[in-house]
C-alpha cells in the first residue's frame, strides 16, 4: 500500500522585529540643557538691553550735553552785552569817588588855611556886601565870634555905612556866615557852599 504523504511541518513564523530601546534620560542633564537654554536667553536679553541703554543715554547725554553749552552761551553773550554799561556805571562810580576826595581834600585846605590866615573870610563878606545891598531891616551879619572880630576890625566902617550889624554865633563855623535882614536872608556857611559846589560838580556832564 502505498504511503501517504504527510504535511510537511509549518515553518515557524518568524519572530517580530524587535523595538529599538529609547535611551534612559537622565534628569540631571535634562537640568542642566534647561539653565543653559535659560542663561543663553537672559545674556541675549541682557546684550540688547544694554545696547538699547547705551543708545538712549548716548541720546540724553547729547541733550543735557547741548543745553548746558546753549546756556553757557547766553550767559556769556549777555555778559557781553552788559560789559558797555557796566564799564559807564564804573566810570560814573570812579568820576564820583574822584570828585568826592577832591572835595574832601579841599575842605581840608581850606579850613587849614583859615585857620592860619583868618583875614581869608574879608573878601567874603566884601562879595555879599556889593550882592546884597538891597536887603532891608537892619541886615545883621552871624559869624563865629572870632571871625566877628576880625571882620569888625576890618570892615567896621563899611559895614556901618551899609547899615548891617555884625553878631557873634557860635553856631558858625569859622570862614562862613549868614545874612538876615527883614527882608531875606542869605547862607554864606562853608556847610552851605560846600553842598552847592558838590552838587554843581554832580551835575556837570563828563569830559
Amino acid at each position: 500500500m502505498g504511503s501517504v504523504a504527510r504535511p510537511a511541518p509549518a515553518r515557524a513564523a518568524p519572530a517580530a522585529a524587535a523595538r529599538p530601546r529609547e535611551p534612559a534620560v537622565d534628569p540631571a542633564e535634562l537640568e542642566r540643557l534647561r539653565q543653559q537654554a535659560r542663561d543663553a536667553g537672559m545674556a541675549e536679553g541682557r546684550k540688547a538691553g544694554l545696547a538699547q541703554g547705551h543708545d538712549q543715554g548716548y541720546a540724553a547725554g547729547l541733550a543735557a550735553g547741548k543745553a548746558a553749552m546753549e546756556q553757557q552761551a547766553a550767559q556769556l553773550l549777555a555778559t557781553a552785552a552788559s560789559l558797555p554799561a557796566a564799564l559807564r556805571r564804573a566810570e560814573e562810580d570812579l568820576a564820583e569817588a574822584v570828585v568826592a576826595l577832591a572835595l574832601d581834600l579841599a575842605r581840608q585846605v581850606i579850613h587849614r588855611s583859615l585857620d592860619a590866615r583868618p583875614e581869608l573870610l574879608v573878601p567874603v563878606v566884601q562879595d555879599l556886601l556889593r550882592r546884597e545891598p538891597a536887603l532891608q531891616g537892619e541886615p545883621r551879619l552871624l559869624l563865629h565870634p572870632l571871625d566877628a572880630e576880625l571882620v569888625a576890625g576890618v570892615l567896621g566902617a563899611e559895614l556901618r555905612a551899609a547899615g548891617w550889624q555884625v553878631l557873634p554865633d557860635d553856631t558858625v563855623t569859622r570862614g562862613g556866615c549868614l545874612v538876615r535882614a527883614g527882608s531875606g536872608a542869605h547862607d554864606a556857611t562853608l556847610e552851605t557852599r560846600w553842598t552847592r559846589v558838590s552838587a554843581a560838580l554832580a551835575g556837570m556832564p563828563a569830559a
